[in-house]
């Protein structure tokens, strides 16, 4: 007697939506769902860890298992970064959900990153009118996605040339952020600056020397700062990036935190000496601080203005003690 192939729930079928795949309908409905409030990676990381002892693990051998959660999210409204698994209602109290929120939580314990991990299930997931259209929409353009599954099976199958099916960051609806500058978003909360500049703020491979001393870090750059001199010699661009990263960069020159790239110990050399490169970093901040040392020293004689109260004339002498008591406005 042959076996019956039991049908595979509706939930269970794999689509694609902005060029990432999904591996259920109740994925993609989490995305219709945030994709206007955040920004996403999918499948952001592989947790290795024993399967006996259930410890998080970077030394891999046979009996070593994985882990990868769904989804990384990053909230617009408040910066906060969440680690997600989708999961439908009746597997919340299953032994695998159990495991999976054991190595989770151990993996996130040790490693400097301000995510946290959230299960979410289809009664988190309500869709608006709007929302559930879109969701028919994908479907609908989805009819024939399963044959090109098996052309894709196919290809891995022969084709020894490293492929790229489908992305992990979606198709961006706008030209302003690199790929790369997305993802550092999604995994760091951090925004680039105007042109891009990140070389001083972030290096992807760099070390900190505690979970303690990135969180320092994100404070001053999630903090705002208020610009203590006059504007007057800022353009837009410098204003925005003393407004965006003045916290910041004040912590480094005055070393309330610890520089943690070459570039920020770059940074500070370069205003210590006096030294100035291209950077647009070094340039605002030295010229802020410079601009602060000429406001304290000559304080209010920077907005002396002089007016005359009547029409009447006056002498030579007097004209001269105007202008010896003239300063030139800095």
């Amino acid at each position: 007697m042959t076996k019956r192939k039991t049908k595979r729930p509706f939930g269970a079928i794999k689509i694609q939506y902005k060029g990432c795949l999904y591996h259920s309908l109740l994925e993609l409905k989490f995305i219709i769902l945030i994709e206007n409030k955040c920004s996403w990676i999918r499948e952001p990381v592989a947790i290795h860890y024993d399967p006996e002892t259930l410890k998080v693990t970077n030394y891999l051998n046979e009996n070593t298992r994985k882990y990868v959660p769904d989804f990384l999210v990053r909230k617009w409204s408040d910066n906060t970064g969440y680690l997600i698994e989708i999961k439908p209602q009746k597997f919340l109290d299953s032994e695998k959900m159990f495991l999976r929120n054991t190595i989770t939580k151990e993996y996130l314990a040790n490693k400097n990153v301000d995510w946290k991990f959230k299960v979410i299930t289809e009664k988190d997931i309500i869709l608006n009118k709007q929302q559930k259209m879109l969701f028919q929409k994908v479907v609908e353009e989805n009819k024939n996605f399963s044959g090109k599954l098996g052309i894709i099976k196919k290809d891995r199958k022969f084709n020894n040339t490293p492929q790229q099916y489908f992305r992990s960051v979606p198709y961006l609806n706008t030209k302003d952020i690199s790929n790369e500058d997305y993802i550092r978003f999604v995994r760091y909360g951090i925004l680039p600056s105007a042109n891009g500049e990140q070389n001083i703020i972030f290096d992807p491979d760099m070390l900190y020397e505690s979970k303690s001393e990135k969180e320092k870090h994100l404070f001053y750059l999630k903090s705002k700062f208020h610009i203590s001199c006059s504007k007057e010699l800022f353009n837009e661009k410098e204003i925005k990036l003393l407004e965006n990263y003045g916290a910041w960069l004040e912590a480094l020159y005055l070393h309330k935190i610890n520089p943690i790239s070459k570039g920020q110990v770059d940074f500070i050399e370069q205003i210590e000496k006096e030294t100035i490169s291209d950077n647009e970093y070094v340039k605002v901040w030295f010229k802020y601080i410079k601009r602060l040392e000429i406001e304290k020293k000559f304080g209010d004689k920077l907005n002396i203005t002089y007016s005359i109260d009547n029409n009447d004339f006056y002498k030579r002498e007097d004209y001269y003690k105007l202008h010896r008591d003239k300063k030139r406005k800095l």
